[in-house]
C-alpha cells in the first residue's frame, strides 16, 4: 500500500489512516509534543522542497490519522480496528497524490476547525436536550468560540475593523445554526426519513417548551401548528437536499469558508469578470446582507477566490471525469442555506409575537439589518 501523506510505498494503518512507519512516528511525536502550536512556512521554502510540520500534519489528519488513536508514546502495531461508529470531526478524505499546498488553506485551517467543532459540541450537546432559550442563553460563548476559530485560521482577520469582525461573525452564526444539524442529519438520516408528522412533531415541540414567557406558554397543540410549517420545510426543502450532495468532510469545511467569506456585496467589476471567466460563467450565490468596509471586503474576496480554486483543485483530482458536475452541485449550497435563513429569521418574528423568550446575545446577531 502506498502511503497516503508523503506518497511512500511501503505503508500499513496506523492511527486511523494509511501510511508509513516514518510518518505515524512524526504524527505521534507531533501530539506527545507540547509545542502544539505551529505555523505554516511553506511560502518561505522552494516548491520543490517537502511540505511543513504544519502541512503534513494537516495531511495526516486529512486522511483519517487521529490523535485519539495514540496509546501513550506508541504505535500499537497490528492492532488497528476501525470504530464502527463513525468520526466525522476527524477524517477528512484527501486525494493521496493531492499535494497540501494545491488546498493549502482549506487543510490549514482544519486542526482549528476539528477544535472548534469539539468545542460547540461541548456546549450544546447535553445529556438533556436544550430548549430553544436555553440555546440561546449560549450565543456569547458560540461567538467567543467563532472568533477563535477564525482568529486562528485566518490571522488576517484580527487586522479588521471590529465592527466588521462583529458583522461576519454574526452572519456566520445563522449559517452554522442552519447547517449544523444537517450533519446530525446525514448519520440518521433512514430514521429521519422515516420520522413522518408524528414523529417530527414529538421531536420539535420539546425545543419550544419553557421557552415563552410565564403566562404565554403555548401547547403541545399550538406548538406544532405555528412553527411545524417551519420545521417542515427545513427538513424537505434544505436538510435533505443538502444532505443528499453527501459531503465529505473536506468539501464540508471549504463550503462553511466560502459561506464564512461571502461578505461582499460591492464586488468590483473586474472582480466579478474574473469569477465568470474562471468558473465558465458561474453565478455563485449571493448570500450577503450585511455592510463592511471595502477593505475588509476586499479581504473576504480574496479568501473567498482562493478557497473556491482549491475546491475546484480537490474535485478535480478526486474525479477528473465529472468534477464540473460535482463542483457546481456543491456550490449549490449556499442557495439552501439562504433559503433556510429566510424561514429561520420568519420564524423568530412569529415567536416573538407569541412571546417567546430569547437572550439578549441571540436577539441582537437575529436582528442584524438585512441589506
Amino acid at each position: 500500500m502506498t502511503c497516503l501523506v508523503c506518497g511512500s510505498r511501503q505503508s500499513e494503518p496506523h492511527f486511523g489512516g494509511i501510511s508509513c512507519r516514518a510518518c505515524a512516528a512524526f504524527f505521534r511525536r507531533f501530539y506527545n509534543s507540547k509545542k502544539l502550536v505551529i505555523q505554516c512556512v511553506c511560502k518561505s521554502k522552494s516548491p520543490s522542497a517537502h511540505p511543513c510540520r504544519m502541512c503534513r500534519v494537516a495531511k495526516c489528519l486529512a486522511i483519517g490519522m487521529t490523535p485519539k488513536r495514540i496509546h501513550g508514546s506508541r504505535d500499537p502495531n497490528g492492532k488497528y480496528i476501525r470504530s464502527p461508529q463513525s468520526e466525522p470531526s476527524t477524517s477528512i478524505s484527501l486525494p493521496s497524490s493531492l499535494s497540501p499546498r494545491e488546498v493549502f488553506t482549506i487543510t490549514s485551517s482544519l486542526s482549528n476547525f476539528l477544535d472548534y467543532e469539539q468545542k460547540r459540541c461541548d456546549i450544546f450537546l447535553r445529556p438533556n436536550m436544550l430548549n430553544l432559550f436555553e440555546a440561546s442563553c449560549l450565543t456569547k460563548k458560540d461567538i467567543d468560540l467563532t472568533y477563535q476559530f477564525v482568529g486562528s485560521a485566518f490571522p488576517e482577520f484580527q487586522s479588521l475593523s471590529s465592527s466588521d469582525r462583529q458583522s461576519l461573525i454574526h452572519n456566520f452564526l445563522i449559517k452554522i445554526w442552519n447547517i449544523e444539524p444537517i450533519l446530525d442529519h446525514v448519520a440518521n438520516r433512514i430514521e429521519y426519513q422515516k420520522m413522518g408528522d408524528e414523529g417530527m412533531r414529538n421531536y420539535v415541540t420539546p425545543l419550544y417548551q419553557g421557552s415563552f414567557q410565564k403566562g404565554a406558554e403555548m401547547t403541545e397543540e399550538q406548538i406544532w401548528r405555528t412553527f411545524g410549517i417551519y420545521w417542515k420545510y427545513y427538513y424537505t426543502k434544505m436538510i435533505d437536499p443538502i444532505a443528499a450532495v453527501d459531503l465529505d468532510q473536506t468539501e464540508l469545511l471549504a463550503i462553511l469558508l466560502i459561506m464564512f467569506f461571502d461578505q461582499d456585496l460591492d464586488i468590483p467589476e473586474e472582480f466579478q469578470l474574473v469569477e465568470r471567466t474562471f468558473f465558465g460563467g458561474l453565478e455563485t450565490a449571493d448570500t450577503s446582507f450585511i455592510n463592511i468596509s471595502p477593505s475588509s471586503s476586499d479581504f473576504c474576496w480574496t479568501q473567498r477566490k482562493v478557497i473556491l480554486k482549491e475546491l475546484r483543485n480537490y474535485e478535480m483530482e478526486k474525479n477528473p471525469e465529472d468534477f464540473e458536475s460535482r463542483f457546481l452541485e456543491i456550490l449549490e449550497i449556499p442557495e439552501f442555506v439562504e433559503r433556510g435563513e429566510k424561514q429561520f429569521h420568519e420564524e423568530i418574528i412569529v415567536g416573538e409575537m407569541w412571546k417567546m423568550r430569547m437572550h439578549d446575545d441571540f436577539k441582537a446577531v437575529m436582528r442584524r439589518q438585512r441589506i
